[in-house]
Protein backbone atom coordinates (compact mmCIF):
# COMPACT_ATOMS: atom_id res chain seq x y z
CA UNK A 1 0.00 0.00 0.00
CA UNK A 2 1.79 3.20 -1.03
CA UNK A 3 1.57 6.89 1.22
CA UNK A 4 -1.49 8.21 -0.40
CA UNK A 5 -3.35 4.42 -0.37
CA UNK A 6 -2.47 4.82 3.32
CA UNK A 7 -3.50 8.52 3.73
CA UNK A 8 -6.82 7.75 1.74
CA UNK A 9 -7.78 5.04 4.01
CA UNK A 10 -6.78 6.64 7.29
CA UNK A 11 -9.04 9.74 6.11
CA UNK A 12 -12.16 7.51 5.31
CA UNK A 13 -11.50 5.37 8.82
CA UNK A 14 -11.90 8.69 10.14
CA UNK A 15 -15.17 9.88 8.77
CA UNK A 16 -17.30 6.92 9.03
CA UNK A 17 -19.95 6.35 10.93
CA UNK A 18 -19.99 4.28 14.36
CA UNK A 19 -20.96 0.96 13.73
CA UNK A 20 -23.24 -0.67 15.88
CA UNK A 21 -22.24 -4.23 17.11
CA UNK A 22 -25.44 -5.71 15.10
CA UNK A 23 -24.10 -4.00 12.06
CA UNK A 24 -20.54 -5.16 12.40
CA UNK A 25 -22.04 -8.43 12.72
CA UNK A 26 -23.50 -8.39 9.63
CA UNK A 27 -20.64 -7.08 7.80
CA UNK A 28 -18.46 -10.06 9.21
CA UNK A 29 -21.00 -12.40 8.01
CA UNK A 30 -20.78 -11.36 4.43
CA UNK A 31 -17.22 -11.19 4.22
CA UNK A 32 -14.69 -13.74 2.89
CA UNK A 33 -12.64 -14.35 6.29
CA UNK A 34 -9.75 -12.94 4.16
CA UNK A 35 -11.22 -9.56 3.83
CA UNK A 36 -12.48 -8.88 6.94
CA UNK A 37 -9.92 -6.42 7.98
CA UNK A 38 -11.58 -4.54 5.19
CA UNK A 39 -14.48 -3.79 7.60
CA UNK A 40 -13.45 -0.15 7.85
CA UNK A 41 -13.07 0.68 4.65
CA UNK A 42 -15.97 -1.00 3.92
CA UNK A 43 -17.85 1.49 6.23
CA UNK A 44 -16.32 4.47 5.52
CA UNK A 45 -17.73 3.70 2.02
CA UNK A 46 -21.14 4.35 3.42
CA UNK A 47 -20.05 7.40 5.39
CA UNK A 48 -19.06 8.46 1.59
CA UNK A 49 -22.40 7.56 -0.04
CA UNK A 50 -24.26 8.78 2.87
CA UNK A 51 -22.95 12.23 2.78
CA UNK A 52 -23.80 11.98 -0.53
CA UNK A 53 -27.94 10.87 -0.29
CA UNK A 54 -29.70 14.47 -0.28
CA UNK A 55 -28.72 14.28 -4.00
CA UNK A 56 -29.96 11.11 -5.20
CA UNK A 57 -33.48 9.93 -6.77
CA UNK A 58 -35.94 8.92 -4.33
CA UNK A 59 -35.69 5.36 -5.71
CA UNK A 60 -31.76 4.90 -4.56
CA UNK A 61 -32.23 6.75 -1.52
CA UNK A 62 -34.72 4.14 -0.44
CA UNK A 63 -31.94 1.00 -1.34
CA UNK A 64 -29.42 3.29 1.02
CA UNK A 65 -32.08 3.36 3.60
CA UNK A 66 -32.10 -0.11 4.10
CA UNK A 67 -27.94 -0.25 5.05
CA UNK A 68 -28.21 -1.31 8.55
CA UNK A 69 -25.37 2.12 9.39
CA UNK A 70 -27.64 4.58 7.92
CA UNK A 71 -30.88 5.37 10.33
CA UNK A 72 -32.09 8.57 11.93
CA UNK A 73 -29.21 10.32 10.58
CA UNK A 74 -30.53 14.06 12.19
CA UNK A 75 -29.47 15.63 15.50
CA UNK A 76 -30.77 18.49 17.00
CA UNK A 77 -29.04 20.64 19.63
CA UNK A 78 -29.50 23.93 21.75
CA UNK A 79 -27.09 26.37 19.98
CA UNK A 80 -28.02 29.52 21.74
CA UNK A 81 -30.31 29.52 25.20
CA UNK A 82 -30.70 32.40 26.49
CA UNK A 83 -32.61 33.32 30.22
CA UNK A 84 -33.32 36.50 32.26
CA UNK A 85 -36.67 37.69 34.42
CA UNK A 86 -39.51 37.25 32.00
CA UNK A 87 -37.58 35.19 28.81
CA UNK A 88 -36.58 31.82 28.13
CA UNK A 89 -35.29 31.12 24.79
CA UNK A 90 -34.04 27.92 23.30
CA UNK A 91 -32.94 28.00 19.56
CA UNK A 92 -32.30 24.77 17.94
CA UNK A 93 -29.95 24.39 15.22
CA UNK A 94 -29.90 20.76 12.92
CA UNK A 95 -26.29 19.14 13.05
CA UNK A 96 -26.93 18.15 9.29
CA UNK A 97 -24.28 19.08 6.87
CA UNK A 98 -26.68 19.97 4.43
CA UNK A 99 -28.48 22.67 2.64
CA UNK A 100 -31.39 22.39 4.57
CA UNK A 101 -30.41 21.84 7.45
CA UNK A 102 -28.90 25.17 6.93
CA UNK A 103 -32.11 26.63 5.71
CA UNK A 104 -33.88 25.66 8.94
CA UNK A 105 -31.23 26.88 11.53
CA UNK A 106 -30.47 30.19 9.82
CA UNK A 107 -34.56 30.64 9.76
CA UNK A 108 -35.27 29.87 13.03
CA UNK A 109 -31.90 32.16 14.30
CA UNK A 110 -33.94 34.78 12.72
CA UNK A 111 -37.35 34.75 13.72
CA UNK A 112 -37.13 33.43 17.17
CA UNK A 113 -34.43 36.76 17.69
CA UNK A 114 -37.19 38.97 15.89
CA UNK A 115 -39.95 37.70 18.03
CA UNK A 116 -37.59 38.29 21.29
CA UNK A 117 -36.63 41.59 20.36
CA UNK A 118 -40.12 41.98 19.54
CA UNK A 119 -40.90 40.83 23.43
CA UNK A 120 -38.49 43.14 25.14
CA UNK A 121 -39.97 46.27 23.01
CA UNK A 122 -43.18 46.05 24.27
CA UNK A 123 -42.95 44.45 28.06
CA UNK A 124 -39.02 45.21 28.63
CA UNK A 125 -38.30 42.64 31.58
CA UNK A 126 -41.64 43.68 33.19
CA UNK A 127 -42.93 40.52 35.39
CA UNK A 128 -46.55 41.04 34.59
CA UNK A 129 -45.29 39.26 30.93
CA UNK A 130 -43.14 36.27 29.76
CA UNK A 131 -41.67 35.25 27.12
CA UNK A 132 -40.55 31.29 25.95
CA UNK A 133 -39.14 29.69 23.20
CA UNK A 134 -38.77 25.81 22.83
CA UNK A 135 -38.70 23.12 20.50
CA UNK A 136 -39.48 19.46 19.70
CA UNK A 137 -38.26 17.01 17.47
CA UNK A 138 -41.77 15.34 16.07
CA UNK A 139 -40.32 13.00 13.43
CA UNK A 140 -36.65 11.52 12.78
CA UNK A 141 -37.08 8.16 11.41
CA UNK A 142 -35.14 6.86 8.14
CA UNK A 143 -37.77 8.48 5.71
CA UNK A 144 -38.73 12.01 7.17
CA UNK A 145 -37.49 14.89 9.51
CA UNK A 146 -39.64 16.82 11.19
CA UNK A 147 -38.59 19.99 13.78
CA UNK A 148 -41.45 21.87 15.89
CA UNK A 149 -40.39 25.18 17.09
CA UNK A 150 -43.20 27.48 19.16
CA UNK A 151 -42.79 30.99 20.59
CA UNK A 152 -45.43 31.61 23.71
CA UNK A 153 -46.09 35.02 24.99
CA UNK A 154 -47.94 35.31 28.11
CA UNK A 155 -49.21 38.80 28.97
CA UNK A 156 -53.16 39.77 29.85
CA UNK A 157 -53.42 37.25 26.89
CA UNK A 158 -51.22 34.42 25.93
CA UNK A 159 -50.07 34.51 22.61
CA UNK A 160 -48.17 31.70 20.74
CA UNK A 161 -47.22 31.01 17.57
CA UNK A 162 -45.29 27.69 15.73
CA UNK A 163 -43.39 26.75 13.29
CA UNK A 164 -43.17 23.15 11.35
CA UNK A 165 -40.06 22.22 9.54
CA UNK A 166 -39.93 19.01 7.15
CA UNK A 167 -37.07 17.67 5.82
CA UNK A 168 -37.98 14.68 2.95
CA UNK A 169 -35.03 12.89 3.84
CA UNK A 170 -35.53 10.85 -0.29
CA UNK A 171 -34.57 13.66 -1.13
CA UNK A 172 -33.22 15.67 1.04
CA UNK A 173 -35.53 19.55 0.65
CA UNK A 174 -37.00 21.07 2.78
CA UNK A 175 -40.63 20.09 1.66
CA UNK A 176 -43.50 22.57 1.59
CA UNK A 177 -46.99 20.91 1.35
CA UNK A 178 -47.15 21.05 -2.29
CA UNK A 179 -44.14 18.86 -2.74
CA UNK A 180 -45.80 15.90 -0.90
CA UNK A 181 -47.61 15.28 -4.33
CA UNK A 182 -47.70 14.63 -7.77
CA UNK A 183 -47.59 17.37 -10.19
CA UNK A 184 -51.16 18.54 -11.41
CA UNK A 185 -52.71 16.81 -8.83
CA UNK A 186 -55.28 18.87 -7.18
CA UNK A 187 -54.53 18.56 -3.60
CA UNK A 188 -56.11 22.12 -2.42
CA UNK A 189 -59.51 20.46 -3.05
CA UNK A 190 -58.99 17.66 -1.71
CA UNK A 191 -57.66 19.05 1.58
CA UNK A 192 -59.95 22.15 1.58
CA UNK A 193 -63.27 19.64 1.27
CA UNK A 194 -61.98 17.93 4.25
CA UNK A 195 -61.28 21.27 6.70
CA UNK A 196 -64.65 23.21 5.64
CA UNK A 197 -66.70 19.90 6.54
CA UNK A 198 -65.43 20.33 10.15
CA UNK A 199 -65.23 24.15 9.97
CA UNK A 200 -69.15 23.63 8.70
CA UNK A 201 -70.25 21.38 11.80
CA UNK A 202 -68.80 23.62 14.11
CA UNK A 203 -71.58 24.15 16.29
CA UNK A 204 -69.57 26.52 18.86
CA UNK A 205 -67.24 29.71 17.73
CA UNK A 206 -63.59 27.53 16.98
CA UNK A 207 -63.42 29.18 13.74
CA UNK A 208 -64.39 32.32 12.13
CA UNK A 209 -67.47 31.64 9.78
CA UNK A 210 -69.28 33.37 6.91
CA UNK A 211 -70.87 36.16 7.81
CA UNK A 212 -68.55 37.57 10.45
CA UNK A 213 -68.00 41.22 10.28
CA UNK A 214 -64.44 41.08 12.19
CA UNK A 215 -62.66 38.04 10.53
CA UNK A 216 -61.95 36.06 7.67
CA UNK A 217 -63.03 32.59 7.24
CA UNK A 218 -61.44 29.71 5.89
CA UNK A 219 -60.88 29.60 2.06
CA UNK A 220 -57.99 27.06 1.01
CA UNK A 221 -54.97 26.90 2.07
CA UNK A 222 -51.56 27.30 0.50
CA UNK A 223 -48.17 26.82 -0.14
CA UNK A 224 -47.02 27.58 2.51
CA UNK A 225 -49.40 26.20 5.28
CA UNK A 226 -48.22 24.66 8.06
CA UNK A 227 -48.20 20.59 8.54
CA UNK A 228 -46.64 17.70 9.84
CA UNK A 229 -47.13 13.63 10.10
CA UNK A 230 -48.25 12.52 13.02
CA UNK A 231 -47.60 8.84 14.78
CA UNK A 232 -50.27 7.27 13.02
CA UNK A 233 -48.74 8.34 9.43
CA UNK A 234 -51.57 10.92 9.03
CA UNK A 235 -51.01 14.21 7.33
CA UNK A 236 -51.81 17.15 9.82
CA UNK A 237 -52.44 20.64 8.89
CA UNK A 238 -51.98 23.39 11.24
CA UNK A 239 -53.15 26.82 11.59
CA UNK A 240 -51.56 29.49 14.03
CA UNK A 241 -53.63 31.36 16.26
CA UNK A 242 -55.91 33.53 14.96
CA UNK A 243 -55.25 32.55 11.56
CA UNK A 244 -58.62 30.95 10.97
CA UNK A 245 -60.33 31.21 14.28
CA UNK A 246 -60.40 34.14 17.53
CA UNK A 247 -57.06 33.68 19.72
CA UNK A 248 -58.93 31.74 22.12
CA UNK A 249 -59.07 28.76 20.02
CA UNK A 250 -55.62 28.82 19.91
CA UNK A 251 -53.57 26.73 17.51
CA UNK A 252 -56.09 24.50 15.14
CA UNK A 253 -54.87 21.04 13.32
CA UNK A 254 -56.86 19.15 11.14
CA UNK A 255 -56.06 15.21 10.34
CA UNK A 256 -56.65 14.54 6.89
CA UNK A 257 -57.89 11.20 5.90
CA UNK A 258 -55.13 9.61 4.29
CA UNK A 259 -57.18 7.04 1.41
CA UNK A 260 -58.80 10.20 0.18
CA UNK A 261 -54.89 11.89 -0.83
CA UNK A 262 -53.32 8.63 -1.73
CA UNK A 263 -53.76 9.03 -5.27
CA UNK A 264 -52.25 11.99 -5.26
CA UNK A 265 -48.84 11.44 -2.92
CA UNK A 266 -45.70 10.87 -4.39
CA UNK A 267 -44.78 6.93 -4.26
CA UNK A 268 -41.81 7.36 -1.75
CA UNK A 269 -43.96 10.23 -0.07
CA UNK A 270 -46.54 6.88 0.38
CA UNK A 271 -43.93 5.34 2.80
CA UNK A 272 -44.44 8.30 5.41
CA UNK A 273 -48.17 8.61 4.79
CA UNK A 274 -50.44 5.54 4.60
Amino acid sequence: MDKFDKKLQEALRASAPEITPEASRKFDAALPHKQRHFKGLVAAALAVVFLVMPNVNASFAQTLWDIPVIGEIFKVTSIYHYQDQNSDVNVPAVKERSKSASYINKTTKEWTSEALSEFKKDFGNSKSASFKIDYKVVTNNKYWFTLKVESLTTAADSGSKIYYYNIDKATGHVVKINDLFVKNYNYKKVINASILKVINADKNTTYFKEGDTLATPFKSINKNTQFYINDNHQLVIVFNQGEIGPMSSGTLDFKMNTQSLSKGLKSHVKTVIR
